[in-house]
């Protein structure tokens, strides 16, 4: 499973624990001071969850803002070449970041059936 999903899987299980502890709580099956405490737990991994999900975001080194865009419009012909050709160049880095990834995931997967 991709780390991401697995991330996503996983806060959801915790709030749907915390939904059958509530439950639980209502029925008084646990002390009441049980819910606040799973609030609390629950709050906690589902932040630390969602900081780790926007830290594996990887952002691009530059992507031209629409003042940047403009700037170029306004240039001339020649700068609106330049700029098209930085954005596909970008594009094909991340294609090539993104074969890697998938080649190594692959690799990972033949070493893992060996074993």
């Amino acid at each position: 499973m991709p780390i991401e999903a697995a991330l996503i899987t996983q806060f959801m299980g915790f709030v749907a624990l915390y939904y059958v502890d509530v439950r639980a709580t209502k029925m008084g099956w646990t002390p009441d001071w049980y819910r606040t405490y799973r609030f609390i737990l629950t709050a906690i991994v589902g932040a630390s969850i969602v900081l780790t999900l926007i830290g594996r975001g990887e952002l691009p080194d530059h992507i031209p803002g629409p003042v940047e865009r403009r700037e170029v419009l306004n240039s001339g012909t020649d700068a609106v070449s330049k700029l098209s050709h930085d954005e596909e160049a970008r594009a094909k880095k991340e294609q090539k970041k993104k074969a890697a990834a998938s080649d190594d995931r692959a690799g990972d997967k033949k070493e893992d059936k060996k074993t």
